[in-house]
């Protein structure tokens, strides 16, 4: 649909760090799996989790989308 979607990558691994999206104007996802310490950053959406692993399970209480949302979640 012509909106563009940005990864940003570890300089020395190429593992991706940080993804922002058109369709989450204002918004940037971070890559869990690169913290220390991932339980100290709060969730509140989860995208493609039509592809996420069996053993992942998203928060009751954050968003969820099957592949990347139209719109922003609310804030």
């Amino acid at each position: 649909r012509g909106r563009w979607l940005t990864n940003r990558f570890c300089p020395r691994c190429g593992t991706t760090v940080l993804v922002v999206a058109e369709a989450l104007a204002g918004l940037s996802g971070v890559s869990l799996g690169v913290l220390d310490e991932p339980g100290r950053v709060p969730i509140r959406c989860h995208a493609w989790v039509r592809s996420k692993r069996d053993w992942v399970e998203p928060p009751a209480d954050a968003t969820v989308h099957d592949r990347l949302p139209e719109r922003s979640p609310p804030r």
